[in-house]
C-alpha cells in the first residue's frame, strides 16, 4: 500500500468511528461535535436520546437552509484545548471562551492548510482531516480527496466539492440551551420557522 492509500483507509475508518450516530459523542479526545437534522422533532429526539451522555455539556442550535444543526461541546476539554492555543486565537482575533469559539466555528469557515483550521479540526477530534497542515503536506488536496475513492468525507465542504453552508448568513441565530435540560428540551416549531430556535 502507498502512503496515501494507508492514509485514506485510516481516514475513512476514523470518520466512520467519530461521525454518524457518534457525532454528538464528546469528551477529552473530541471536545466538539455536531449533527444535522431536517426536522425540529428529530433534533428534540436526539437531545433526549443522548441526554445521558450530554449532561453538563454546552449546546448551540443553529438554523439555516440546510436544516437544523445541534452542536454539543465538552466544556472542560474544549477550555483546555483553547487555553493551550490561546496565543493563536488571540493572534487571529478569535474567542478563547468555549461557547464563543463554537459560535464562531458555526458562522465562519476557515480556509484549510492553516493553523486555525488545525485547531478547529482538533476540537472535532479530526486528526486525519485532509485540510490539516500536517496531513501528507507534500501531496495536493486534490490527490488526498481522490485517494478517498468517492467517500463522502465531511471535509469536502472545505474544498469546494460541497458547500451547503455558503448560503447561510454569518449572523445565523444560535441560542445556547441551558446545561442539564437536554433530556427534557422541546424545540419551539414556531420559533424555528421564524429562524430562531429556543428551548421551552
Amino acid at each position: 500500500m502507498t502512503e496515501v492509500e494507508t492514509w485514506a483507509d485510516a481516514r475513512i475508518a476514523d470518520v466512520m468511528r467519530r461521525e454518524g450516530p457518534r457525532s454528538l459523542c464528546i469528551g477529552p479526545d473530541k471536545p466538539l461535535g455536531g449533527q444535522g437534522f431536517q426536522r425540529t422533532r428529530d433534533l428534540a429526539w436526539a437531545l433526549a436520546r443522548h441526554s445521558w451522555h450530554l449532561l453538563g455539556a454546552g449546546f448551540i442550535v443553529s438554523h439555516g437552509p440546510a436544516g437544523l444543526w445541534l452542536y454539543a461541546y465538552h466544556q472542560d476539554s474544549l477550555k483546555t484545548l483553547l487555553t493551550s492555543r490561546r496565543e493563536l486565537l488571540l493572534e487571529h482575533d478569535w474567542p478563547t471562551r468555549p461557547m464563543d469559539f463554537v459560535r464562531r466555528t458555526i458562522s465562519e469557515m476557515m480556509p484549510p492548510q492553516t493553523p486555525l483550521f488545525d485547531l478547529i479540526a482538533d476540537a472535532y477530534g479530526d486528526k486525519l482531516n485532509p485540510g490539516r497542515t500536517n496531513v501528507l503536506p507534500h501531496m495536493s488536496r486534490r490527490e488526498l480527496l481522490d485517494a478517498l475513492g468517492g467517500f463522502a468525507d465531511p471535509s469536502l465542504i472545505y474544498f469546494g466539492e460541497a458547500r451547503p453552508w455558503e448560503a447561510w448568513p454569518h449572523n445565523r441565530c444560535a441560542r445556547v440551551l441551558e446545561e442539564g435540560v437536554c433530556g427534557a428540551a422541546i424545540v419551539n416549531d414556531e420559533c424555528c420557522q421564524s429562524g430562531h430556535l429556543v428551548a421551552r
